[in-house]
């Protein structure tokens, strides 16, 4: 599911999220999936293969030249550049543990140099690995989300890969500052209609705004969001003041994602026309782009004397903001 939602082509809808977990809708769900993986094009069938099987080795007796006899070299490639080089070593120390973890890793990132495919697998199981921490123990659940944070976060950033980056900061948050995420999430769900009435209005005062550029097909869309519990937080570390208040309310977000990079500066001059910015708040990354090949224009803007953070972005930065290098599997 993580894989087809991230990897497939955006012109097929996404499949929804899956509340029911009873072994039919898992079926159900599952031969859907494979039918859109089978339409996926070559290098990503494959892979998808490959992710099927990424734990054989390690869990089962299957080797990795069984493997490329049942399904060829380039899946049994992926799953050896997935499967950990020490996993027949059983010390538990702290120490060896590190040491195996740094092995492991240093094998993903030199066969990632040569097929990015192994990293998306491995980025693809440790999501699945923090989505489900709930069930271990909370040794080590600390333990796996401190080593998320230090490894996969930084990494998610530098490729781009910012649909990941932000789900792994969120999932770690939630394991490593348990008292403050959870005070949090609890006053965001106290107030989520007052929110959601406001994100409306915040809508339509955009739409109503900048509609002459929608009209003509300069904007593509305009994507109402808001900040993550973990930005929040960070936000609320950096006020030592206000450590003992209630945390701050998360500010709400607009991306705008227009038709090429010249309509993005006209777009951002039409809402700061109406609309006063906050100063030092804005960044330009459409001429100065990030190492990762980030680009976007940020702005603040005050509103009803609130703060509202702006991206404006073509959909072509949209999509490598995203995706990163897994927006080039997906072409």
């Amino acid at each position: 599911d993580l894989l087809a939602r991230t990897l497939l082509p955006p012109a097929q809808p996404a499949p929804a999220e899956q509340v029911e977990e009873t072994p039919e809708a898992l079926e159900r769900r599952a031969r859907l999936l494979w039918h859109r993986v089978a339409l996926a094009p070559e290098d990503i069938f494959v892979m998808y293969i490959a992710a099927l099987l990424h734990d054989t080795v390690e869990d089962t007796s299957m080797t990795i030249s069984r493997i490329a006899t049942g399904f060829g070299p380039t899946v049994a490639s992926l799953v050896d550049g997935v499967t950990k080089v020490t996993s027949g070593a059983r010390s538990s120390s702290a120490g060896s543990r590190a040491s195996r973890s740094r092995q492991d890793l240093r094998k993903v990132l030199a066969r990632a140099a040569t097929d990015v495919r192994v990293l998306v697998i491995k980025f693809a199981d440790r999501m699945h690995n923090m989505r489900t921490l709930e069930h271990m123990p909370p040794n080590k659940q600390r333990r796996i989300a401190e080593e998320t944070r230090a490894v996969y976060v930084p990494l998610a950033e530098r490729l781009g890969i910012h649909i990941w980056k932000t789900e792994f900061e969120e999932l770690c948050c939630k394991y490593l500052n348990g008292y403050a995420f959870d005070l949090v999430a609890e006053q965001r769900a106290t107030s989520k209609a007052a929110r959601e009435r406001n994100l409306r209005y915040l809508r339509n005062y955009f739409g109503t705004l900048l509609i002459d550029f929608q009209a003509d097909g300069s904007i593509q869309y305009i994507q109402l969001l808001e900040e993550p519990i973990h930005t929040q937080l960070r936000r609320w570390s950096e006020r030592p003041t206000e450590l003992n208040g209630p945390p701050p309310v998360p500010i709400p977000r607009i991306k705008v994602v227009a038709r090429d990079r010249d309509m993005c500066w006209r777009i951002l001059g039409k809402i700061h026309q109406l609309l006063p910015p906050m100063p030092g708040k804005l960044r330009d990354y459409v001429s100065s782009p990030k190492e990762n090949v980030y680009m976007s224009l940020h702005t603040t803007v005050l509103m009803d004397g609130a703060a509202v953070e702006v991206y404006i972005k073509s959909l072509e930065m949209d999509w490598v903001a995203e995706y990163g290098v897994v927006g080039d599997l997906r072409r």
